[in-house]
């Protein structure tokens, strides 16, 4: 199995398993979603019996919908919706059962009503209404609440009759406390600055900032975060506002910010609106929607600071003129909020932007506080309002506080702990050195760091000894001079007195001064560590083996014969030959090749000494007479030849006329005058005019009589586009050229045969200088025009160079070469100032006006190379004239792709040629395992198609793929039609065969091309084999056919017309092929259904039964028994309608066994002979 068919298993493997993956996953995921379903209902019931115990039950209208079987089990009686004006009709409709025997509805139409995710569909439909506002605008009772409990008076008028006609207000809104800070429980601060838009929203920066530095001013002021909520009128306003809020957030992250369509039903203390609409259009938005306003003036319970642009309102709008003027009569309306000291009562500020709140930095004023600290220092704030005790203060004054006896003052800041006392100062310890101690230090904790000398233990003195450490734990600092036992080396270690004295764990980390283990010299020192065990000695040293005379380069350590002798050995063999092997081998096998004569042919050969020559070795002609007395044409390696192929005279009369020798071996049988086998010897010129209008080079026997002429041999001798004389013999055959590409540029050569598109190099131009430079690509048109400015390099002789710049020098001196320069050519090599250009490709050297000229002259519509003008070599590389090449090349490839075609194409048809020809190979599976012609044809066919053949890379051009097509179609003719045959006699397959041979002959010359000649004559005689295969069928037909043949002398005539035409040697024309055709289709009509033997045979084979099961009607129509043969019901003919079959395995008496058909000689169910007359195999056994 190849790699490709292990890859395609493996992925066809992986696809099955990953199908089988996705079915167990299908039926896991079903067996879940089952299971979950159970798990929710079982929640459900158990969520319903909780809520039966209740006497409220409260969910949202979108959990309603979803728990409808919930809902059904609870059986409420009664539903209360909760702002139900902005509920969608939908929804409270799925909120209902037909328990339900009252619904109650609170709500407010005048406020925000329900909104749908489609504008134009909430629009359209009017789904904008709910089913509250719906009641209510068709008189159904409703009962509105006519006190408010939320405002305070001077905030509830802006509702008051703007949106409402009557609200009373509730005593307990009478006596709301007044905002602290500020000078109004209401105000509408008037600005004009404008509006910016933001992703479809708006935005107004100056109330942005201006509302955020006010919500601040009020919590410095006492409130808390959660007493505050912003409004904003546009979402991206919001966003604005939260990134703002970002500058405070200690302060600020507890105040809520939101859009005015999501606060519907709530309230806050204070509320800071945003109305952000400020612009020279009169747009408002959805500002002049009464609910909307409603919403947003209705929200504050103790103050509300609007911003906006009250012009700009109620230009645009009918409600906000009503809201402005409760504004004015209220003194509510200005372009500054004033705020009020709640200290300095008198202290007023007047606040119209951001900058204003700076002279409120602490909420209170720009007064300093001046209050009296704790600590007794005086507050350097500014006034504010928040800790007015100076509890959470840092005082940032000088300490004036005492920390010891010493009376030093802490140095810290008030604020600050003051700790013990750091100043440093003398003291004196136990030991009565004085050293630099902090004033809080306890002496008893330090330790006297001082050196002093004295004694040690093991008798040293040590004069670096710190004061506080005892002698008996000081570290001697001399080293120990102990010697070490056993190995005598001086202890490296200092004085250890107290650890090991003796040395009993000591470890010696010197080097060993004994030999390396094994070492047979003793001069090699181990080189490991003194307390480690000596290494075996490892030093290459020369030493001689006794058993041998050679020296060995090996370990010190090592037996020199112990080790095996790699070196050759120095014996001579008998044969008088030196020894070839190893020292350690055993002598003999000579392996010097040397001339032996062979006794039967006395040819010499090359053989090893050692060994005896045979004739299998032996490639010269075999001497050898054969039967006929001809030498055989063997090699003597090969058996002797069972067919003389040497040309003899012979008494055959050939068809075609002609006088010719035949090999040998044919001289003895028997062949008719127009047997392929015989004709192909003759060797009488062809001399026929050929299509392409050459006379035929061929003979008698390779054109087969004219039939498949040989491939015309004249010289084609057409120039190629690419500038290459045409390699191929005839025009008629002309392919792309398969010479290497000559193109290449500074960077690369074209690797592909010349025939093919070339491909653009990708690498930057290399048409630069200092005065220009290309920017474009290499196998692009230039984008600069070539430098003229003269070259500036010296040559080798010192002379100017006489080029351009840029270019490659031209090696020729004006002063040095004057006569070979100047060489009048063009004529203006002469001239003064003539600049040269050397050639790449030929290196002639060629005055540049001259050239320039030459270039551009016009080929009128030929396309080709421009050349050398004096060696005519095609110019593919110069640079100086790339632009011209680069042209060319454009030209040149769009031939070659028409001829050659487009790459994409080619392997889409190389896919298919491949497709095809696995089909092929299918098919040859049936026929004869002689027919080893095909096989070789079809084999290497298909690697003229494979992408890769024998590590090299096969190109597939458009006109080989329909040569190769050709080729394929009429192979598969071939097979086909013989297939129709095979189950034929040995005398019909024998033809069909000899026919076949001759068309593969004719399919396998060599080379890839094939002449419209060609194609024309092979599908002329594939037409005449099929045709002759209908006939080979007909003449196996049985005597009843034959009687319808040959009983009408018509019919006869015409047979054999067919047949003689059929076998004649002359070519097969159009017109003969078409008479035939209608001729045999005539026959077959007079034949009508008649199913001939051949294709009984194979019906009979394919239906796999054993002989004696076939009989017929009393009319003679054939029909098959199955099972054992025996009849055993009863039918009717499918072509007459008599009955057939019999019962109890018993025949009807008007049928018979038609043993014709298989060939047997009883019925399969008989009692003949036991039947064993039926079973051949038996039998012979």
């Amino acid at each position: 199995m190849s790699a490709n068919d292990r890859w395609t298993l493996y992925f066809h493997w992986l696809h099955l398993y990953e199908n089988y993956l996705v079915r167990q996953l299908t039926v896991l995921e079903g067996g879940r979603r089952e299971v979950y379903k159970q798990y929710i209902e079982l929640q459900h019931l158990q969520d319903v019996e909780v809520m039966r115990q209740m006497l409220v039950v409260g969910m949202t209208t979108t959990s309603a919908a979803r728990l409808q079987t919930v809902l059904q089990s609870l059986r409420s009686p009664i539903v209360i919706v909760e702002e139900a004006a902005e509920v969608l009709e939908a929804h409270i409709i799925a909120s209902l059962t037909n328990h339900c025997q009252h619904l109650i509805l609170i709500g407010d139409h005048q406020q925000l009503k329900p909104s749908t995710a489609n504008y134009r569909m909430e629009v359209k439909y009017q789904l904008g209404i709910s089913l509250f506002e719906r009641m209510v605008r068709n008189n159904i009772q409703c009962h509105t609440l006519g006190v408010q409990h939320r405002m305070r008076p001077e905030i509830a008028k802006l509702i008051v009759p703007a949106v409402y006609p009557k609200l009373d207000n509730h005593p307990s809104v009478e006596n709301f406390p007044n905002v602290k800070g500020v000078d109004f429980n209401l105000y509408f601060i008037d600005h004009h600055h404008k509006e910016e838009e933001v992703h479809d929203s708006k935005v107004n920066r100056h109330e942005v900032s201006y509302i955020i530095a006010l919500a601040r001013h009020l919590i410095l002021n006492g409130y808390k975060p959660e007493d505050i909520t912003i409004l904003a009128a546009y979402s991206a306003q919001m966003f604005a506002l939260w990134e703002e809020r970002k500058r405070f957030t200690h302060l600020l992250k507890d105040v809520r910010i939101a859009v005015l369509d999501n606060y519907q039903g709530e309230e806050s203390r204070i509320i800071l609106l945003s109305l952000v609409r400020n612009n020279n259009e009169g747009n408002i938005g959805f500002l002049k929607i009464d609910n909307r306003v409603c919403v947003a003036l209705s929200r504050a319970k103790e103050g509300l600071y609007i911003m906006g642009n009250i012009s700009l309102l109620c230009q645009a709008s009918e409600i906000w003129p009503k809201i402005k003027t409760v504004l004015v009569d209220q003194n509510s309306l200005g372009r500054s909020l004033r705020l009020r000291c709640q200290i300095h009562t008198k202290n007023v500020t007047e606040i119209e932007n951001l900058k204003d709140f700076e002279n409120v930095s602490e909420g209170g004023c720009n007064t300093m506080c001046d209050s009296i600290m704790n600590c007794g220092h005086v507050c350097p704030k500014v006034c504010h309002i928040i800790d007015r005790q100076h509890e959470n203060i840092s005082c940032k004054a000088n300490c004036t506080r005492i920390l010891c006896d010493n009376e030093h003052v802490c140095p810290k800041m008030c604020f600050e702990e003051c700790g013990p006392c750091m100043v440093l100062m003398k003291r004196t310890l136990k030991c009565s050195h004085v050293i630099s101690l902090t004033c809080s230090t306890d002496l008893d904790t330090v330790k006297c760091m001082q050196l002093v000398t004295a004694k040690l233990p093991c008798g040293h003195t040590d004069s670096n000894k710190r004061c506080h450490t005892p002698v008996d734990v000081h570290i001697c600092p001399f080293p120990c001079t102990v010697r070490v036992e056993p190995c005598g080396h001086a202890c490296s270690l200092s004085c250890h007195i107290r650890d090991d004295p003796d040395h009993l764990i000591y470890v010696c980390r010197k080097k060993c001064e004994k030999p390396a283990k094994g070492c047979s010299t003793g001069d090699h020192k181990c080189k490991r560590d003194c307390c480690e065990e000596c290494s075996l000695c490892e030093v290459i040293v020369e030493k001689r083996r006794t058993t041998c005379t050679h020296r060995l380069q090996i370990p010190c350590n090592e037996d020199p014969n112990e080790i095996v002798c790699k070196m050759a050995c120095r014996r001579l063999l008998p044969c008088g030959h030196a020894c070839k092997k190893k020292c350690s081998e055993t002598c003999g096998d000579c392996r010097v090749m040397v001339a032996k004569e062979l006794s039967v042919c006395h040819h010499e050969v090359k053989v090893k000494c050692s060994e005896t020559p045979s004739r299998d070795r032996c490639t010269g002609q075999c001497p050898l007479t054969l039967n006929c007395g001809h030498v055989c044409q063997a090699k003597c390696n090969e058996p002797c030849t069972k067919l003389c192929g040497h040309l003899v005279e012979h008494d055959k009369i050939a068809d075609c006329g002609h006088k010719f020798k035949i090999a040998c071996h044919l001289r003895t049988k028997v062949l008719p005058g127009n047997s392929y086998k015989l004709l192909r010897f003759c060797d009488s010129p062809c001399n026929a005019v050929l299509e392409c209008g050459h006379t035929c080079s061929g003979t008698c026997g390779s054109c087969a009589q004219g039939r498949i002429h040989a491939t015309c041999n004249q010289k084609c001798g057409r120039i190629l586009v690419c500038g290459h004389e045409c390699p191929f013999p005839c025009r008629e055959a002309c392919q792309p050229c398969n010479l290497r590409c000559t193109y290449k540029c500074a960077h690369s050569i074209c690797g592909k045969q010349c025939g093919e598109p070339c491909t653009k190099c990708a690498e930057s131009c290399e048409r630069r200088c200092i005065h220009s430079d290309c920017a474009n690509r290499c196998g692009d048109i230039c984008s600069v025009a070539p430098c003229t400015n003269p070259c500036k390099k010296k040559l080798k002789c010192g002379h100017d160079c006489v080029g351009f710049c840029g270019d490659p020098c031209p090696p020729l001196c004006r002063v040095c070469h004057y006569d070979d320069l100047t060489e009048t050519f063009f004529g203006t090599e002469d001239e003064e100032g003539a600049r040269f250009v050397l050639l790449d490709e030929c290196g002639h050297i060629v005055e540049s006006t001259g050239m320039d000229q030459w270039m551009t002259v016009d080929d009128g519509n030929a396309i080709k190379y421009k050349c050398c003008p004096k060696c005519k070599t095609p110019l593919t590389s110069t640079q100086r004239y790339s632009s011209f090449i680069k042209q060319t090349l454009q030209d040149v490839y769009a031939v070659k792709l028409k001829f050659f075609g487009n790459v994409k194409e080619n392997e889409e048809k190389r896919a298919e040629l491949l497709g095809k020809m696995n089909d092929l190979e299918k098919l040859t599976n049936e026929m004869p395992a002689s027919a080893l012609l095909l096989q070789k044809i079809v084999k290497n066919l298909k690697n003229s198609v494979q992408v890769v053949h024998k590590g090299r890379k096969i190109t597939l051009n458009s006109s080989l793929s329909r040569i190769y097509l050709s080729k394929m179609q009429v192979l598969e003719n071939i097979i086909k039609s013989f297939i129709a045959v095979k189950l034929g006699s040995a005398t019909v397959i024998h033809v069909a065969i000899e026919d076949m041979e001759f068309l593969l002959n004719s399919l396998s010359r060599e080379g890839n091309t094939m002449t419209n000649q060609e194609i024309s004559d092979i599908r002329k005689e594939t037409n005449r084999f099929s045709h002759k295969v209908q006939l080979l069928k007909i003449s196996e037909s049985d005597e009843v056919f034959k009687a319808k043949i040959y009983g009408n002398s018509y019919n006869k005539k015409l047979y054999e017309t067919i047949y003689y035409k059929l076998a004649s040697i002359s070519p097969f024309s159009d017109a003969a092929d078409e008479e035939i055709g209608k001729n045999i289709a005539y026959l077959s009509k007079e034949l009508g259904t008649y199913v001939s033997q051949i294709e009984r045979q194979q019906v009979i084979q394919a239906m796999k039964m054993a002989k004696g099961h076939w009989f017929k009607c009393p009319n003679g129509h054939y029909y098959a028994i199955g099972e054992c043969g025996g009849a055993m019901q009863t039918g009717k003919c499918i072509e007459c309608g008599v009955a057939i079959g019999g019962h109890s395995h018993t025949l009807l008496s008007t049928n018979r066994h038609a043993g014709e058909i298989d060939g047997s000689a009883h019925a399969a169910w008989s009692e003949t002979a036991n039947n064993l007359f039926n079973f051949e195999g038996f039998l012979n056994g």
